[in-house]
């Protein structure tokens, strides 16, 4: 008895799963159908803003936060003077790919 409910908990999880495949419900896809190549440009523009802070002896890199989504990059956190906020909005705005910058980073 245990072994047969076993091998149809087993059979439901794999149909359920080929369900998800052939609906392309575990491949994740924007408007364009191609989510993870945008995921992928994203990741790498965050890396490339994160890797031009520490590079940058007047940006505090560890105090801001770098997210990106469809090119759009936000930038969140504490920085001691609107300079350091006007050179990383400057930094993150010449990366290649970046479309826009949301500058939310506060001054103390």
């Amino acid at each position: 008895m245990k072994n047969g409910l076993a091998s149809f908990i087993i059979i439901l999880f794999v149909g359920f799963l080929s369900a998800c495949a052939s609906l392309n419900l575990m491949k994740p896809t924007n408007s364009s159908g191609n989510r993870s190549t945008a995921s992928s440009e994203d990741a790498d523009i965050t890396n490339r803003i994160n890797s031009g802070f520490v590079h940058d002896a007047r940006i505090p890199a560890f105090d801001i936060k770098v997210s990106t989504q469809a090119g759009v990059v936000t930038l969140k956190g504490t920085v001691a003077s609107a300079a350091i906020k006007n050179r990383a909005q400057t930094v993150a705005s010449n990366v290649k790919g970046v479309r826009s910058v949301r500058n939310y980073l506060s001054v103390k």
